[in-house]
């Protein structure tokens, strides 16, 4: 459905991106291993280029005006 939030999950398996092993949503209280990229969910989809570049709302309000 257009608009609904999709799951994390859902996202990284469509990307092709889904490990052999079960990932975490977050690592736990949000501490990340330093220098790894797919530690959980969270870490994996914030370190994919186009999310990455991705503009706030706000961002993208102010460059349209």
């Amino acid at each position: 459905m257009p608009g609904w939030f999709k799951g994390m999950e859902v996202i990284i398996r469509e990307r092709g991106l889904w490990p052999y092993s079960e990932l975490n949503a977050q690592c736990k209280g949000f501490k990340c291993v330093p220098g790894k990229t797919d530690c959980c969910c969270r870490r994996l989809l914030f370190t994919q280029p186009d999310i990455i570049n991705q503009k706030s709302p706000l961002e993208e309000l102010v460059t349209h005006l």
